[in-house]
């Protein structure tokens, strides 16, 4: 009797967890309508996945929701400067074929572009959890992402492949049905745990200088 009490538990457990992992995917794409209200639902989802990765329990309406207003400042900051710094990079890569440029000079100057570019991508990886993590300003969340992305480059670049391949694969053979209620929330998941395996070893430093 224990053990089927128990098994219908974790049931119910996993389907509810189910339903918050569609819910909040739902959520982001339609908060995010509004372009500028973009990068807070995106503090909100990150919110929540990163809270399930940690092990943290959350009702995650009100933690996305509540989250999502608490953060809505930095997140837009964030947001602004990295689509800013990517505008630039793509901006840059599509003017450098009609300029004529030794190849030499053109060849260096694709490899400073995609590498900025790659460097944007991958800083963005830890942005969002540091963010929803430790009490930084700004520049010092993005100073703390990129050292982070420089002294585990491997791991960073491995994680960042692996969103892009989901993401493809999931454009590719997925409906536009199942990526709105699904494909969100598995992305944020797994950058929360990608990101969250190398945050955790400074965890004890960082928050010593928040004091």
């Amino acid at each position: 009797m224990r053990l089927s009490n128990l098994a219908e538990t974790a049931f119910w457990t996993r389907l509810e967890r189910a339903a918050e992992f569609v819910l909040v995917s739902i959520l982001w794409v339609i908060l995010s309508l509004p372009l500028i209200t973009l990068p807070a639902a995106t503090a909100g989802l990150f919110a929540v996945c990163t809270d399930w990765v940690r092990g943290k329990e959350n009702e995650a309406l009100q933690r996305f929701l509540s989250a999502m207003l608490r953060y809505a400042w930095k997140a837009t900051l964030i947001g602004l400067g990295s689509a800013l710094g990517l505008g630039l990079v793509a901006a840059n890569l599509t003017i450098l074929p009609d300029m004529e440029l030794p190849f030499v000079l053109f060849a260096f100057s694709v490899g400073i572009s995609v590498f900025v570019g790659g460097l944007i991508l991958v800083a963005n990886l830890y942005l969002w959890v540091l963010l929803l993590t430790f009490d930084f300003p700004s520049s010092k969340l993005v100073k703390i992402a990129l050292q982070l992305a420089f002294q585990h480059v491997l791991w960073s670049i491995g994680v960042l492949l692996a969103v892009g391949v989901v993401v493809l694969a999931s454009l590719w053979l997925l409906p536009a049905g199942v990526i709105v209620l699904v494909l969100p929330s598995s992305l944020a998941w797994m950058i929360s745990r990608g990101s969250w395996r190398v945050i955790r070893t400074y965890e004890g430093e960082l928050l010593s200088q928040q004091q």
